[in-house]
């Protein structure tokens, strides 16, 4: 059986506020409501699956005989979730990169219709929606899979 705290979304407020805050960044720089609107987007579904990898990598490291806060942010399980959040960002950045340049690339001479532009532009988002949402269903299929296996040791 699932954990059902894997149940609640807990990653979804984080993802509302994370947007919120580079939104807000945006709109001090004066940045054009277009661009506002994209970083919010993906704010939101690249934090959705950073704090999916958070809840997912808690589930299956989680040890409650520390002595100290420090413990915590210096085991196995933190170095692990570091390194896989890194990763998840560095895979993240090509279907932007994609985006990026296919924006820029007009300054070379090279035209790009509207029609091409908008394939290449929901393509990247698709492919960034399901890395994200691939990762935080994966982090959760692990997590409940120790925790389940945690219990029956128990």
């Amino acid at each position: 059986p699932r954990p059902r705290y894997l149940d609640c979304p807990a990653h979804l407020p984080t993802a509302c506020i994370s947007s919120i805050l580079l939104c807000t960044g945006a709109l001090v720089i004066d940045a054009a409501p277009h661009i506002v609107a994209v970083s919010a987007l993906i704010s939101f579904v690249i934090t959705y699956g950073i704090v999916g990898l958070a809840i997912g990598f808690g589930a299956v490291f989680a040890r409650y005989d520390w002595d100290n806060s420090a413990q915590l942010s210096a085991s196995y399980g933190s170095i692990l979730y570091m390194l896989f959040c890194c990763i998840l960002i560095f895979f993240d950045m090509f279907p932007i990169l994609l985006v990026l340049s296919l924006k820029f690339i007009s300054y070379t001479g090279i035209e790009i219709s509207n029609l091409q532009w908008y394939i290449a532009f929901c393509t990247a988002a698709s492919l960034l929606l399901y890395l994200n949402i691939y990762t935080k269903n994966w982090a959760f299929r692990t997590g409940a899979k120790a925790m389940s296996e945690r219990r029956e040791a128990n």
